[in-house]
C-alpha cells in the first residue's frame, strides 16, 4: 500500500511537469529523527521521506512529498520496589502512518546554498497505539486480546517547515529541515530531516 501511494505522488508530479525545462525539476530523498505529541501521550518517531519538486520561480517553488512516518513497537520498561517486593510496568506510547504533502516553498538563494521557508498540507493516514491497556478513553478503541488501544487518525493537516540546501555541485545538495505538522484534536508532529536533493 505504501509502496502504491509512493508512485502515485510520482506519477502525479510527472503529469504536472510534463512540459516544464529539466533544469526546474528537483527529486530529494531524507530520513529524520522526531517527536510526536497527541492528547497528552508523547512518542519518538524516525521517518523517511521523498519529494519531487517543481521550481516555478527562482523565489518560488511547488514541492510533492510522501513519508513514513515509521512503525509502532512494544517497549516496557519493568520498575521493581525491593522494599515491598513489587513490580510495575510502563508501556511506551506509540504512533505509526504515512503522509502525503504539496507545499509552497519560499525560496532566498545564494552562491553557497539556499534559505527557504514552507507552507502547505498533508494528508495523513496514522494510528496512535498505547500498549498495556485493557479499557480505553476518549476516542480510542481496545485491541482484543493485544492489550493495547488505538486511535485511527485520517485528517489533514497543516504543514510548516524552515530548511537550508547546502550546494555541492551544480546538480546535488545537503539538505536540513526542520518540519512541524499540526492535525486533528492536539496532534502535533515534528520531525528535523537530513537528506539529499538532486536537481536535472
Amino acid at each position: 500500500m505504501k509502496l502504491q501511494k509512493l508512485f502515485t505522488t510520482l506519477a502525479c508530479f510527472s503529469i504536472l511537469s510534463w512540459n516544464v525545462a529539466a533544469e526546474s525539476v528537483y527529486v530529494g530523498a531524507f530520513t529524520s529523527y522526531g517527536k510526536i505529541e497527541n492528547e497528552g501521550r508523547n512518542s519518538d518517531n524516525s521517518a523517511i521521506k521523498v519529494v519531487t519538486g517543481l521550481r516555478i520561480h527562482p523565489q518560488w517553488a511547488i514541492e510533492l512529498g510522501y513519508a513514513d512516518l515509521g512503525e509502532v513497537e512494544e517497549v516496557r520498561t519493568v520498575f521493581v520496589n525491593v522494599d515491598t517486593d513489587t513490580s510495575n510496568t510502563v508501556f511506551k506510547n506509540g504512533f505509526e502512518g504515512e503522509g502525503i504533502s504539496l507545499s509552497l516553498l519560499g525560496i532566498a538563494s545564494s552562491q553557497a546554498g539556499q534559505l527557504y521557508y514552507k507552507i502547505g498540507a498533508t494528508k495523513l493516514d496514522a494510528t496512535q497505539v498505547v500498549y498495556g491497556q485493557t479499557t480505553c478513553s476518549g476516542t480510542y478503541t481496545v485491541v482484543e486480546n493485544n492489550n493495547r488501544c488505538e486511535k485511527h487518525l485520517n485528517d489533514n493537516a497543516l504543514t510548516f517547515g524552515l530548511g537550508w540546501e547546502q550546494n555541492l555541485s551544480k546538480s546535488w545538495r545537503i539538505r536540513t529541515e526542520y518540519e512541524r505538522m499540526h492535525a486533528e484534536g492536539d496532534l502535533t508532529i515534528q520531525n528535523a530531516y537530513l537528506g539529499v536533493v538532486y536537481a536535472f
